[in-house]
């Protein structure tokens, strides 16, 4: 077995990813060269471990591949906090349970960015579905009730794809490289939040430490569901979760809204904040229009006609998505009629994660008198 010389160790965070984690191993162990791999189990509850071990086992045991399984559930923030801090290695990069490298030079490629950008905090893929696009509803539903950045960016004239990166709001983690240094130099990740909202706020920290996060559009990888998404339910739990992490996000530090609708952002990150805020304009309507419904009938038709303007406003956010991801006219029926719960399962998140936020920053004022 080839000996790793690379000065990257890929990270790969499971949480319940029985599933997906033997074709996990088999992506990583493709990679050439050879590189330092770390599987990280968050206090799984199925049986992720067992069938990694297994996996393991069956490819020889490769020297290596490490294990570490925590023995309660720290979330994703304080794993990545762990993990990098005990990292010896100059980059890590992170990948998620959903996502498999898109070739395999994949992160060999990812080294070589980072070394010729060395202002770069972290360079993020370009995530693609699956090239049959035989993806099941759940999955469709997530890539585009999220509107995930899923297409492929037209090159531009005269430049080299392989040495081609873009400005980008924030990178996901899902599969980014990351500069150790940069994250000494911010503090590691905000703890405050769990699962969600921890990469937009390391993005915006970074930037004012003067680090750049980048997007390699070139460098590809392949998007699945993960199991905590891959149902209706999973998909509004969800929503939910993100909703609530959102004016923390925010409020904490003003230059994650550049990340959100700056020139930094992107478009992909600036249409996911327009979807963000007709969740919450569509809510109110619902609730205006049951009013009126019940007290002003004869307004109806009013309330009616800007329906049919936010109908617009949505239908203009995801066409693209449906398409990508091949909707069939009973999923895109199904998706249709999940838009109320989003908005509605959304705002209510949302308030209470104001809610939250306001008493966080009460109780630290309080400290500070």
């Amino acid at each position: 077995m080839e000996t790793p010389t690379s000065p990257v160790t890929v990270i790969f965070l499971l949480y319940n990813a029985e599933k997906t984690v033997q074709a996990l191993v088999d992506s990583v162990l493709a990679q050439r060269p050879v590189v330092n791999t770390l599987f990280v189990d968050d206090f799984s509850t199925d049986q992720t471990v067992k069938v990694l071990q297994s996996t393991l086992r069956e490819r020889g045991n490769p020297a290596h591949v490490k294990l570490l399984i925590h023995d309660r559930n720290l979330g994703l923030s304080r794993t990545l906090n762990e993990t990098f801090q005990a990292l010896e290695t100059p980059y890590g990069l992170t990948c998620h349970c959903d996502c498999f490298f898109g070739r395999e030079d994949y992160v060999a490629r990812m080294v070589e960015l980072m070394d010729a950008h060395p202002h770069a905090a972290t360079i993020t893929g370009q995530p693609q579905i699956a090239s049959d696009g035989n993806i099941p509803f759940a999955e469709k539903t997530s890539l585009t009730e999220n509107l995930m950045d899923i297409f492929p960016k037209p090159i531009p004239p005269g430049v080299a794809p392989e040495n081609w990166v873009i400005p980008v709001g924030f990178a996901e983690g899902r599969c980014d490289i990351f500069r150790k240094a940069a994250l000494e130099a911010v503090g590691y990740y905000d703890t405050t939040v769990r699962l969600s909202g921890e990469d937009q706020l390391i993005a915006a920290r970074m930037r004012q430490k003067g680090f750049a996060i980048y997007q390699a559009p070139a460098l590809t990888y392949t998007l699945s569901v993960s199991d905590s998404q891959n149902n209706v339910f999973k998909l509004l739990k969800h929503q939910h979760l993100l909703a609530r992490t959102s004016p923390y996000v925010m409020l904490k530090n003003r230059e994650t809204l550049r990340g959100m609708v700056g020139q930094t952002a992107g478009e992909n990150r600036r249409k996911r904040t327009l979807l963000r805020l007709h969740h919450l304009l569509g809510a109110i309507f619902y609730l205006k229009f049951v009013f009126v419904l019940l007290f002003f009938p004869q307004f109806t038709n009013f309330f009616a006609a800007h329906f049919f303007g936010l109908a617009l406003i949505k239908f203009w956010l995801f066409a693209e998505h449906c398409r990508m991801t091949r909707m069939r006219f009973t999923e895109l029926l199904g998706f249709i009629l999940l838009q109320v719960p989003f908005d509605l399962i959304y705002t209510l998140g949302f308030a209470q994660g104001l809610w939250a936020t306001a008493k966080i920053k009460w109780f630290q004022h309080k400290i500070i008198e």
